[in-house]
């Protein structure tokens, strides 16, 4: 999985005190990162809008998820099932799959190709990564189209707050 953000300093870090100490930490709100970048602001964003466009477009997104399907699942060390098997752990991940199928799996713009990808994990008998990258892409995909319309933050490590912004989820 691809995590893209814009470069934020943490406080008490290295990185911190190299870019204070060179006068290059920002402190405006208006900005999507607290760093004062070499190369113009608006380059080093739209760059990173570039990015985001082209990593989780929904093409490109479960066609990695297929790969790994061959080359990262098989190889995962699962861990004992003794005492996860109860009634409501059932419920929960009936309901969660229930609203994969769906929210992604049937009223996405990008079914297609959750389909594609979900064929060939379920083909190898990897339901559970089907299921998995379902709700990791839909939460990526929603997330990139947020960022590009301007309603996330460039950052995930940002503590600016964007208004009017209620985050997706699959909790109702």
């Amino acid at each position: 999985m691809l995590t893209i953000n814009l470069l934020q300093a943490l406080p008490k870090t290295p990185l911190w005190e190299r870019l204070a100490r060179d006068g290059r930490i920002a402190d405006d709100p208006e900005l999507e990162s607290n760093v004062r970048f070499l190369r113009p602001y608006g380059e080093v964003v739209a760059a990173w809008r570039r990015c985001i466009a082209h990593a989780y477009a929904p093409e490109r997104l479960f066609a990695r998820f297929r790969h790994q399907v061959d080359t990262t699942y098989t190889h995962r060390i699962l861990p004992p099932v003794r005492g996860r098997l109860t009634i409501a752990n059932l419920q929960q991940g009936a309901v969660l799959g229930f609203r994969i199928l769906t929210r992604v799996g049937i009223k996405s713009d990008y079914r297609r190709y959750f389909w594609r990808a979900a064929a060939y994990a379920f083909k190898r008998g990897q339901i559970d990564a089907a299921l998995g990258m379902g709700f990791v892409a839909h939460h990526l995909i929603q997330f990139s189209r947020e960022a590009l319309r301007g309603e996330q933050n460039a950052s995930f490590y940002s503590t600016h707050e964007r208004e009017n912004h209620k985050p997706h989820s699959f909790a109702a």
